[in-house]
């Protein structure tokens, strides 16, 4: 499913959510709150807290999720990670263990910082963003065909 050139108001009916949580728009909303944000267009809002509605996930970064892999959260739907190996906020040793935790979900690594894929961060890497963006616009046109 190509959705580029979709309203968002579309996109989110076709249950496709940005959890801008890492992004600290708002940061006292957990993923969970995030996530009801994106939902007020489906008529299943209730369901948003098991997150069974969405149909598939993807993480940048991964702000928070050391947290989910400890308290035993594991994804329900098909979800993909995007990290970057030398990134100060999430330790190489919450990568492995999401990994560990999560053996269906694909963990992607790069060699770069956080923020690799924002354009307007210092620390904005090129080929690990295109690599990152690929993976997810070919993860999500899998997913939600």
């Amino acid at each position: 499913m190509e959705i580029q050139g979709w309203s968002p108001d579309r996109i989110v009916r076709a249950g496709v959510v940005h959890v801008p949580e890492g992004r600290e728009v708002f940061p006292l909303l957990s993923v969970e709150d995030n996530l009801r944000m994106g939902a007020y267009t489906r008529s299943d809002k209730d369901g948003v807290a098991t997150v069974e509605y969405v149909d598939a996930a993807v993480s940048y970064y991964g702000g928070g999720v050391g947290d989910l892999v400890k308290s035993g959260v594991v994804p329900k739907v098909p979800t993909i990670c995007h990290f970057g190996m030398n990134d100060v906020w999430i330790p190489v040793d919450v990568v492995d263990a999401v990994a560990a935790a999560w053996p269906d979900t694909t963990v992607y690594r790069y060699d770069a910082n956080h923020g690799f894929h924002c354009d307007h961060r210092a620390d904005f890497d090129q080929a690990s963003s295109d690599a990152a963006q690929e993976r997810t616009l070919a993860f999500f046109a899998e997913q939600l065909a």
